[in-house]
């Protein structure tokens, strides 16, 4: 395959991406799903995850819990199978805690989102301070490390 054939590919795995994205609604289901989906093509995790950051970033903010519950899945999978996602998707956490934070009025919102903080604690899923800094991020508080984060924009 030649390289030009490989990034066709991979756009076209974004593509897909972004409109299973499009059709995820909040329920258990419809999450695992489109989680299993991502499992499948844990080989593009890098640009899949990106891709994930950059749709929750510019979504409506009554969508962005959805979308972080579909990252909730696919890391707590992936432990099971070499923590691709987990590690991906943890680059962006930072940008989209801030996002939310910025973005989504609801209280309760926020509220689950801090909840995924605990759960990924109680799990060991990240280290305490990352899971401080996000907590931080929610509760007003910036953490040390937001200067030089990735912030997505639809042109990536």
């Amino acid at each position: 395959a030649s390289a030009r054939g490989c990034l066709g590919r991979r756009m076209s795995i974004e593509q897909s991406f972004v409109k299973k994205l499009s059709e995820l609604n909040a329920s258990s289901l419809s999450i695992q799903t489109l989680s299993n989906w991502l499992a499948f093509n844990q080989a593009s995790s890098e640009s899949l995850s990106k891709a994930w950051c950059r749709e929750l970033v510019h979504a409506k903010p009554d969508r962005k819990i959805t979308l972080l519950y579909l990252a909730n899945d696919v890391i707590q999978q992936s432990r099971k199978k070499g923590n691709m996602y987990k590690d991906q998707m943890g680059k962006y956490l930072v940008p989209v805690f801030t996002d939310m934070k910025r973005a989504v009025a609801d209280p309760k919102t926020l509220e689950k989102a801090g909840r995924l903080c605990t759960i990924w604690q109680e799990r060991s899923i990240y280290d305490p301070q990352f899971i401080a800094e996000l907590q931080g991020i929610l509760g007003g508080r910036h953490g040390a490390a937001t200067g030089d984060v990735y912030t997505p924009s639809r042109s990536d």
